[in-house]
Parts: C-alpha cells; sequence; structure tokens
C-alpha cells in the first residue's frame, strides 16, 4: 500500500527533474561533447530512481536505474553517441514521463521492461541496429475492459467536489453561530442542506440523504420556535456536521478501494497483452484513453454510439443548485511559481524603487540648481542695468563737454539716440540674460515634467511592489476551521466545556508564515483545553461559569503582526513549574527566582508538569518547540499568567513588507529611519521643559514622564535606546526640539530625536544571519545618495529593555551549572545530506516523529556551510550529489578538528563493495543502502549516538 503523501512528494519532485531533464538532453543532443549536461542528467536519474523506490513505485525506480547506467557509461567513454540512441533516449524520457502522470491520475503504471531490454542489447552490442520498441496498442485490453455506468461516475465525482464545498460553507456558518451568535447562520445551514440532500440522493447516497434531511428538519424546527434556541441547539448540529463529515469521507474512500480493485484488476490483462509475441499493426504513438473517476480506462468502441446519452431528471431546484455550486467551483487561472522566483521578482522591484529614489535625487538636485541659476540671472541683471546707468551718465558727460569747446549744442541724447560700441555690448549682454531666463524656465518645465513621470512611477512601483507581496498573503480564516476542530475534539476527549472565540480573522498572513505557525498553534491550543481550562466542578467551585473560554486575537501592532491566545482557565502552576525545575537540576532549590523567570523554564526543551503521559499532552513536545519555530520566523513569545485566572500568550511576528514610509531621524551625527506605521505621532518640546524633566528624573531615580493630550509617556533619549554613548545636547538650544510617541499594547514611550530629516519611501532589506539576534533593528535602506541607513524597530527596542531590567528587579542566586547528564535530555539533532528532496522529506519526517530534531542540506556545498554553525549528532549522507559528493563531504569532516568524531551514517543505492571499502576507509561509521529499513536506521543513529556520547 502506498503511502499516499509520500507518492505526491515524489510526483512534485519527479515532474521538476524530467522538465530538467527534458532540456539537458536537448543541449546534449545538439553538441554530444558536452559532459557536463551528461553528468547532470546522470544526477537527475539518480535522484529520480532514488524517489521512486522510496515512494515504491518500481517500474519508474526500475527504468531510471536502467537509464541512469546508460549515461554513466556515455559520461565514460564506454559507448558513443548516435542517432538510433537519441531515439531510444527520447522514448524513455517520454515512457518516464507517461508513468509518472499514470501515478498521478491513480492509473495502472505503464510497462517499461522492453525499453529496458532495448538498453541492456544497447549495452552489451552498441554497434547493432537498435530495435526501439513501439508503443503498445492498448485497443486489445480496452475492448477486454468492462464498461462503467459513465453517467453515474460522473455525478458521484461531481457531487464530492460539491459535498466539499458545502461542508466547509457549514463549518464555518457553525464557526459564525458560535462566535458571534449570528442568527443569520441558521438560514444559511438551511440553504446548504437542502442543498445536500437533493446532491446527495440524485447521487444515490440514500443515507446520506436521510441524514442532511433529518438534520434539516431539526433546524426548521428550531426556526419555527424563534429565538432564544437553547444551547443544545448548537451541539446537536455540530454533531450532525461531524455525521455527515464522516458519511462523505467514507463514501470517498469506497470509491478509493473499488478504483484500487479495477487497477488490481486491469494490471494482469495489460500484463497479458505486453506479453504477446506478435502485436497486430501496432500503432505509431501512444493511444491514452481520458480518465474516469474509477480510474479505468475508457473503452474506444468502433463504430460510436449513436445513442443518446443518459440523462437523470433534476428537479428544477437541483439543477439550479448544481448550477451554483459550479459556479463557485468554477477554477480561476493559477500559475504555479516558484517561491525562490517570486522572492527575486519582490527583490527587483525593490531595486527599482532604490534606483527611482536616486533618479528623484537627482532631479531635486537639478531643480535646485535651477533655482540658484534664477538668482544668478537676477545678480546679472541687476549688474546689467547698474552698467547700463553708468553708461548713459559717461554719455551725457561728454556731449555737456563737446558742446562748451564747439560753442554750439547738437542733439543731445535723450533727442537722438546715438550708441557707443560700450552701449552695444551692454544691450546685448541684457537680451543673452534674458534668453537665460527663458532657458532657465523651459528647463525648469521639463524638470517639473521629469518629477510627474516619476510620481506616477512611483506609483505604479508601489502598486507592483504591493500586488507581489498579495501574492504570498493568505487570509488567516482559512486556519480557523482547523482549529476550531481541534479545540472541539480535545475537549470532547476530556469532557470539558470550552467556548473558542477567534477575533479578526479576515487578516492576512504570509502563507510561508501561516504554514509554519499551524503546529505551534494547535500545540497550544491542546495545552490550553488539557492544562488550562479546569473541569466544571472546579470551575464552579472557583465561581466561574462551566464553559472555559479560549481567545484567539490577530492583530497589528505597528510593524508586526500580534497573535494572542488567552484562556480562563487556572493559569500556569508556578509551585509545579519551580518543583520540576528543580527536579531537572535548572535551578537551586534555594533559588531565589522572580515569577517571570520562573516561567522562562516552561521554554525549556522536554520541560512538562504533566503528572501523566496523554495522548493530548504530557509527551516531552513543550513550549520550547513553539518558541522555537517563532524564534526562527524573526519573532518573540511573551507569556502572562494570574493565577485562578488564566494565561496569556502573545506571539509577536514580523509582517512581510518591502516597500515601507519612513521618518528620517537624527541622533548625534547618525541618521536612522523609523517606520511610520510604528510611530503614534510628533510634538516639539521645549528644550528647557526636556532638561527639567531629565534632570527631575535623575533627583527622583525614577525614569522620566512626559505627558501629552492627556496621555503618559516615558521619556527616553534615542542615544540612550541605541547605547551608542551619546548624550541629549539640550544646551545651547532655542529651537523646540522632535519627540517621537510611539505605542504599544503595554508600553507607551516618547523618544526624544536631535531633528528630523523629512519623511520618505524607502526599500526595506535584510541585514542578513548575522544582525539577525540584535534586537530593535529590522533591516537597512538606501538612500538616493548611496548612503545605507538603519531601519529601527523602535517598540522591539523597548521592549528588549524592559524585559532586561524585568531580570534584575529582584536579587537572585546565580545558577548552578546543570549536571553532566542535562545534556541527554536535549533531542538528538541529525543532519539528512541528500540531493533528493523526496529521501530529505521521508528521513526527516520518520526522525521527527521518533523525537529528533532534523538539518537538512541539498547537497555537500551546503551541509559543509550549515556545520560552521551548527554540530548536529549524527550525519546521515548520500554520496552522489551536486557540487560535493558524499566522499568529499565525509573527508572534510574528519580532518575537521571540531567535527572529526561526528558520526556519520552513509544511505545510497550505491551498494557495492567497492563503495562501500572506500567509505569506511574514509571514517564512516556505518553504510547502509537504499531503500533503507526503519527500524535498521532508527536502531544504528541510537547505537552510534550513545556510543559518541
Amino acid at each position: 500500500m502506498h503511502d499516499q503523501e509520500l507518492v505526491e512528494i515524489f510526483l512534485e519532485e519527479g515532474f521538476d527533474i524530467l522538465e530538467s531533464a527534458a532540456g539537458e538532453l536537448q543541449r546534449w543532443m545538439a553538441n554530444v561533447d558536452n559532459s557536463v549536461e551528461l553528468e547532470a542528467l546522470q544526477r537527475d536519474l539518480h535522484t529520480l530512481k532514488g524517489g521512486a523506490r522510496m515512494a515504491e513505485i518500481r517500474p519508474i525506480g526500475d527504468l531510471a536505474h536502467e537509464l541512469e547506467y546508460l549515461y554513466e557509461a556515455l559520461c565514460a567513454g564506454r559507448l558513443r553517441a548516435s542517432s538510433q540512441l537519441f531515439g531510444l533516449l527520447q522514448s524513455c524520457h517520454d515512457r518516464l514521463a507517461e508513468m509518472l502522470e499514470a501515478v498521478q491520475a491513480h492509473r495502472a503504471v505503464p510497462d517499461g521492461t522492453a525499453l529496458i531490454e532495448a538498453i541492456n542489447h544497447f549495452r552489451s552490442n552498441p554497434d547493432e541496429q537498435l530495435n526501439v520498441p513501439s508503443s503498445v496498442s492498448l485497443q486489445p485490453l480496452m475492448d477486454r475492459l468492462p464498461l462503467l455506468d459513465e453517467p453515474a461516475a460522473d455525478i458521484l465525482d461531481i457531487f464530492l467536489e460539491e459535498a466539499d464545498d458545502l461542508l466547509e460553507g457549514m463549518e464555518q456558518a457553525l464557526g459564525r453561530w458560535d462566535a458571534e451568535g449570528d442568527h443569520g447562520a441558521l438560514d444559511e445551514l438551511l440553504r446548504i442542506l437542502h442543498t445536500l440532500k437533493g446532491g446527495a440522493r440524485l447521487a444515490g447516497q440514500v443515507s446520506l440523504g436521510d441524514l442532511a434531511h433529518d438534520l434539516e428538519e431539526h433546524l426548521t424546527d428550531a426556526q419555527r420556535q424563534g429565538a432564544p434556541w437553547p444551547d443544545s441547539l448548537l451541539l446537536d448540529v455540530q454533531s450532525g456536521f461531524e455525521g455527515l463529515q464522516s458519511e462523505v469521507d467514507t463514501l470517498r474512500q469506497r470509491i478509493d478501494e473499488a478504483d484500487a480493485a479495477v487497477e488490481a484488476e486491469a494490471a494482469p490483462r495489460l500484463q497479458e497483452v505486453l506479453e504477446q509475441p506478435e502485436l497486430p499493426e501496432p500503432i505509431e504513438a501512444m493511444v491514452r484513453a481520458p480518465s474516469l473517476p474509477g480510474g479505468a480506462l475508457m473503452a474506444v468502441a468502433e463504430p460510436v454510439r449513436s445513442e443518446a446519452p443518459k440523462v437523470l431528471p433534476f428537479v428544477q431546484r437541483a439543477q439550479e443548485a448544481a448550477q451554483a455550486a459550479a459556479a463557485r467551483r468554477a477554477p480561476q487561472e493559477l500559475v504555479k511559481v516558484p517561491a525562490p522566483l517570486l522572492e527575486s521578482l519582490v527583490n527587483l522591484a525593490g531595486e527599482t524603487s532604490i534606483f527611482r529614489g536616486r533618479v528623484e535625487q537627482q532631479v531635486s538636485d537639478v531643480g535646485s540648481t535651477l533655482a540658484e541659476m534664477e538668482a544668478t540671472i537676477e545678480r546679472v541683471r541687476d549688474q546689467l542695468r547698474r552698467l547700463d546707468t553708468e553708461t548713459q551718465a559717461q554719455i551725457l558727460s561728454r556731449h555737456q563737454a563737446d558742446a562748451e569747446r564747439a560753442g554750439y549744442e547738437d542733439f543731445d541724447p535723450l533727442e537722438m539716440d546715438r550708441y557707443s560700441q560700450l552701449q552695444q555690448l551692454s544691450r546685448a549682454l541684457f537680451e543673452s540674460a534674458s534668453d537665460l531666463f527663458d532657458l532657465k524656465e523651459t528647463l525648469a518645465t521639463k524638470n517639473r515634467d521629469a518629477e510627474t513621470l516619476l510620481l506616477q512611477q512611483a506609483r505604479v512601483n508601489t502598486e507592483l511592489q504591493e500586488g507581489l507581496m498579495r501574492t504570498r498573503m493568505v487570509p488567516f480564516d482559512r486556519l480557523v476551521p482547523r482549529l476550531r476542530r481541534i479545540v472541539r475534539q480535545v475537549a470532547g476527549e476530556l469532557g470539558k466545556q470550552v467556548d473558542f472565540i477567534v477575533g479578526n480573522a479576515d487578516g492576512e498572513m504570509d502563507r510561508t508564515v501561516l504554514e509554519r505557525i499551524v503546529a505551534p498553534l494547535e500545540h497550544m491550543l491542546r495545552n490550553a483545553v488539557d492544562h488550562g481550562i479546569e473541569s466544571a466542578d472546579v470551575r464552579r467551585a472557583a465561581g466561574k461559569p462551566e464553559v472555559g473560554s479560549i481567545r484567539l486575537t490577530l492583530g497589528r501592532e505597528g510593524g508586526d503582526i500580534l497573535l494572542t491566545l488567552a484562556d480562563d482557565g487556572g493559569g500556569i502552576r508556578l509551585d509545579a513549574v519551580r518543583r520540576k525545575a528543580i527536579e531537572r537540576g535548572l535551578m537551586a532549590p534555594d533559588a531565589d527566582l522572580s515569577d517571570f523567570e520562573v516561567l522562562q523554564f516552561i521554554l525549556e526543551a522536554g520541560f512538562s508538569t504533566a503528572e501523566k503521559l496523554t495522548q493530548i499532552s504530557g509527551r516531552g513536545v513543550g513550549l520550547d518547540v513553539v518558541n522555537a519555530e517563532v524564534k526562527q520566523l524573526g519573532g518573540s513569545m511573551n507569556i502572562h499568567s494570574d493565577a485562578g485566572q488564566g494565561t496569556r500568550f502573545a506571539i509577536r511576528l514580523p509582517f512581510t513588507v518591502s516597500v515601507n514610509r519612513a521618518l528620517m531621524v537624527l541622533s548625534g551625527e547618525d541618521l536612522y529611519a523609523v517606520p511610520l506605521n510604528t510611530i503614534e505621532g510628533i510634538v516639539r518640546v521645549s528644550p528647557y521643559e526636556l532638561e527639567a524633566l531629565y534632570e527631575g528624573a535623575a533627583v527622583d531615580g525614577h525614569a522620566p514622564r512626559f505627558e501629552y493630550a492627556g496621555q503618559d509617556y516615558e521619556l527616553k533619549y534615542l542615544g540612550d535606546l541605541l547605547n551608542n554613548g551619546q548624550q541629549p545636547k539640550l544646551v545651547g538650544q532655542s529651537l523646540p526640539l522632535p519627540v517621537i510617541l510611539v505605542r504599544s499594547a503595554e508600553h507607551a514611550v516618547a523618544v526624544q530625536v536631535d531633528a528630523l530629516a523629512g519623511s520618505r519611501e524607502i526599500v526595506v532589506k535584510s541585514l542578513g544571519a548575522q544582525f539577525a539576534g540584535v534586537s530593535g533593528i529590522s533591516g537597512a535602506t538606501i538612500l538616493g545618495d548611496g548612503r545605507v541607513v538603519v531601519i529601527l524597530d523602535l517598540l522591539a527596542t523597548i521592549r528588549a529593555r524592559l524585559a532586561t531590567l524585568a531580570l534584575h528587579t529582584q536579587p537572585r542566586r546565580a545558577l548552578p551549572s546543570a549536571p553532566a547528564d542535562s545534556e541527554q535530555l536535549r533531542p538528538t539533532l541529525v543532519m539528512v545530506v541528500d540531493d533528493s528532496v523526496t529521501v530529505r522529506k521521508v528521513t526527516s519526517r520518520l526522525l521527527e516523529r521518533n523525537g529528533m530534531n532534523v538539518l537538512t542540506a541539498k547537497d555537500g556545498v551546503d551541509a559543509i556551510a550549515q556545520l560552521q554553525e551548527h554540530k548536529p549528532d549524527i550525519m546521515l549522507l548520500d554520496i552522489e550529489m551536486p557540487r560535493m559528493d558524499g566522499f568529499e563531504v565525509a573527508t572534510l569532516v574528519r580532518h575537521d578538528e571540531r567535527l572529526k568524531d561526528l558520526p556519520i551514517i552513509m544511505i545510497t543505492s550505491r551498494t557495492g563493495e567497492k563503495h562501500r571499502e572506500r567509505a569506511l576507509a574514509i571514517g564512516v561509521n556505518q553504510y547502509l543502502g537504499k531503500p533503507y529499513q526503519e527500524s535498521e536506521l532508527l536502531d544504528s543513529i541510537q547505537e552510534l549516538v550513545k556510543a559518541h556520547v
């Protein structure tokens, strides 16, 4: 029996491998001397073979195995390329693609024996004429296969699709009824049940239709009685929903079993046809019939049947419901885009914004230059006017002197213009200045047009970046039904009554973040129901409602997504945590630790206060896993517990943005960017008032407080928050200084800065793993002039500072060192190095299921890079990988002083004695073949890790 999840993983990888191999084959056939493509083909087929055998699809593994050895012989030069070989290779690749398609469609896998025989014959006799087998005609087989009732099969398939949509809508309506008391949900439930009942009866599923009918009648009676409805009604409907879901799942399982039976019956007949010595006139291309829901091949009969297809007597109302459901299911055209490509497009859009910013800076500089040019032209004009005045005065003076010498008076300059050379030059300069002014105006107009175009381009670029970011965003409410089901199931197993409330589920999260946060949320909900919510008797004795409450809220706080999970249970028992910590040697019995510090112990690996192990909790996989996952996402988790009142977990995750608006601030000579979405307001405060606040706080020994608009803020200087040694410059200041107001759910702080440098659009760039642990820094940006500016997360800086202060608020003794055997309490860390994603995922799932932590590397180079930062307890290593093979990795490990004792298990399909001897000579501890036995691998890991410790 195939593992369906494993098969799906293999199919995804297999299609990618064949697509890559097809391109490599074409490039090699175009240039047979290109050994690089041959080596790539050999690696691809090796990976495909390993994945197929891991997924237990032997026909694909066998054909890929023979094809791999054929490419190996070509690489080594033992065989030569020829046109007939090209035909054989293309036939093999086509058959592999047909095999994958058959597995995906749940059909019988085509046989590859004839092609394997052709490959072996070519390897043995490369000079003989190669007879590439043509595709087998399936007509004799198809004539023998029984016909399915095609209309019934189609209707059943359509009904199952519609039932999934209807049940999903029913669960959402139940969630709204439960959370908000939405009376409109009852009408929606009645519509859904009516449609489901009609579809089930038309598809011949009488029991399912009767169950939907009974639930519909029950709700109709309640609707007649009117609100308010008893609480038992909701419980009845939820129970009925689970019954409907179970019926649909059972129906789907029966269909799958029938498909398997049909395939099992068809396989011997197919083999019988394939083994016939002579096939009558085989066709050149394989005829593939469309697959039916039942998984069988549809018979092709000659001549085509002329009778009209059977049409079931649908009632009009059911037809309309089915058409509406089909319209809802109408698939939109989707394109599967690799995540790295999407990430690259986001980065390129960010680079475009950076370049646009530099162009904007230069356009702004041109505008400033034109303003200076205008001022210069005005100065030239003024100087020319003064020059013209002086010239006119000189002319009048010369005319008076000439008249006195001549004894008579000629026309004076005011009565008749006479120009000297100097006057002509002066007038020409006036005209040139006027031309310069006109030229400046033209340039200014062009510059304004450029600014308008840049503004339009900025708008389009912002929409592009936001669109790219939205492709990764999914609504959180997709996760809500799954979480409700977990709470309902756990509460039912424990006999508790729990009300699960979700707030702001319409918010969106990054798809990757959402997928990775599912498991931590599920674990925390199980803990809340099991450990947090008390039994009904205990709650009654404590004066609480019998029904416990768990509230999950999604919100935005500045640049973070804030997930808050709170319950009204008994809270975390600090005495039990303290006692368990002492038992495990994490604290001394006489250590005086604050409640805040004691709470941190529940984040230790394997820490649990459960008195007995159950299927729900107490399995040693605690909040340390949740905390580690949150930290890997760049977030943080805070815990607050009140005895008898409940517990609240606040998880902060960074909201993925690539472009943001930010305020540029100065602290001393340093420029920083503060995102506008983290700022509540900006005020200007007199330096004398700030000085008085700082001095008063120094005298009282308390942090300075600043009040604005009736709100109280803690006053901090930015240089003090950043620990850069700078002090506020208040002496000699006469103008008010800017103060930035920031607020979170827990803190309100006024941050004084030295100056503001305006706001602008910034492109957020990651600072890399080296700065990931530095609190208060969310990234960096590049300004138009090329300067790199750090982006501050003021709220994170304030939280980290307050947490540090909380650790020092109470005196405490130093913690003793943990005992030597505490290292054994940590889960085993295993590094899996394999170029096949199928092998990595399957092996990781096996190890994690057995309580181990896993690091994965896609090849030797990736493994060596990760070994610089991590030291695993054991390594599982493949041999044949791109860039660096397993032998090279093992050699480097054995010559590294820090890693030389690291246990290595080599797992490969190369089970020959030569490879085994080479591995053992390098220093590999154990050598296993693929596919491996799970029990053997687990025993080997346990034995080697124990011996190493």
